[in-house]
């Protein structure tokens, strides 16, 4: 069983994947990506849920940096 810090760990690293932030391609325009894209989804989102936090919603949109 993985502890929480490991799980918040692998959620960090799945919403850094830069494919999350690209509109949805589908299977007819992109299919490779639609599929990677629904995998990425899928796990953040039983991560999320698994630690009870709120899901996120798709695409992902980047914080702005502050310069």
């Amino acid at each position: 069983m993985k502890s929480e810090r490991q799980l918040r760990k692998k959620l960090a690293e799945l919403k850094a994947d830069e494919r999350v932030y690209y509109q949805p391609a589908t299977v007819f325009e992109n299919a490779p990506l639609a599929l990677i894209q629904l995998g990425l989804e899928t796990e953040i989102n039983l991560l999320e849920q698994i630690l009870e936090i709120p899901l996120s919603t798709f695409p992902l949109k980047k914080r702005n940096a502050i310069t």
